[in-house]
């Protein structure tokens, strides 16, 4: 009789099984939608190329297409750091310097989003409601490293009194707990982000569709930082893809299909796509920049 690679319990199976099958796979698939949205906006680009003049050109904004690059960069490191799939497994450990500079990188974006700039929401006509929400989203993350330093503090000094300290700072724990915890806050600006003009084009219709892409793409990387979340920091799991914990594979039957083929590339597909678009943004920007200011 065959064994289970894994097993795990029926809540988190079907909290796993609703999110990672239905969520992510069946009603917003990623690649699908990653693939949509280079094509869309390859051919927002081309159609914009065909009609644009250098007079033209000079009535483009900069900032719309940095905002762009913006919430592409944002959608790259959710892809790369809560990926579906890992030969390594999904809590694979991340590398102190890395952590460190995408600490540093996400408090100078912090800073400008509280500061009054052009990416700030904080500073535009928005809701009130609305702006108290990112607000808290943005002081959460620092409030939960608090508590985790003081807790951990704490710990410390019971272990030294009961003489049986052991460090267990656990920096890069921490570090990479709070880059975490912080990228939310990145992706749910980013929304405001994604670029809602395309002028040149004249094509509203691929327009709404692009936007319409770009956002159910968002929403599929948010739930796979929820899944994350709960399954990798909450249970401790560590498997090497999320259908495991539903759909547990025979020891005796592995059968590799074409779905198989594109779970196990899916980040590389992803993020193939996604460097499509940055590459796109950074030739559109150095355009506006260096030929037509």
């Amino acid at each position: 009789m065959s064994s289970p690679l894994y097993t795990t319990s029926s809540k988190l199976a079907k909290f796993t099984y609703f999110v990672d099958e239905i969520l992510c796979n069946r009603i917003g698939n990623p690649i699908v939608l990653s693939f949509v949205a280079a094509v869309l906006a390859i051919t927002l680009f081309v159609l914009s190329a065909i009609k644009a003049s250098t007079h033209d050109l000079a009535f483009l904004s900069i900032d719309d297409y940095v905002q762009e690059l913006w919430h592409n960069l944002v959608n790259i490191m959710f892809i790369i750091r809560f990926p579906s799939h890992s030969r390594n497994g999904l809590a694979r450990k991340s590398n102190k310097a890395f952590e460190i500079l995408l600490f540093l990188a996400q408090n100078a974006g912090i800073a400008m989003l509280m500061l009054p700039t052009n990416y700030s929401l904080l500073y535009t006509d928005c809701s009130k409601i609305l702006k108290f929400f990112m607000l808290s989203q943005i002081i959460a993350p620092y409030v939960v490293l608090a508590m985790t330093v003081v807790e951990k503090l704490y710990s410390k000094e019971e272990s030294e009194k009961a003489g049986s300290f052991r460090p267990d700072l656990k920096r890069i724990s921490m570090l990479t707990e709070t880059n975490n915890n912080l990228l939310p806050v990145f992706i749910t600006h980013s929304f405001a982000f994604v670029n809602f003009t395309f002028q040149l084009a004249d094509a509203p219709r691929i327009v709404l569709l692009y936007k319409l892409v770009c956002c159910c793409l968002k929403f599929t990387l948010i739930h796979r930082f929820i899944l994350h979340v709960v399954v990798v920091f909450v249970n401790g799991e560590n498997v090497k893809d999320y259908a495991e914990l539903y759909r547990p594979v025979s020891l005796e039957n592995q059968e590799r299909t074409w779905k198989c083929f594109f779970r196990e590339h899916e980040t590389a597909i992803m993020a193939v796509c996604a460097s499509v678009l940055i590459a796109q943004d950074m030739g559109i920007i150095a355009i506006l920049k260096f030929f037509v200011s």
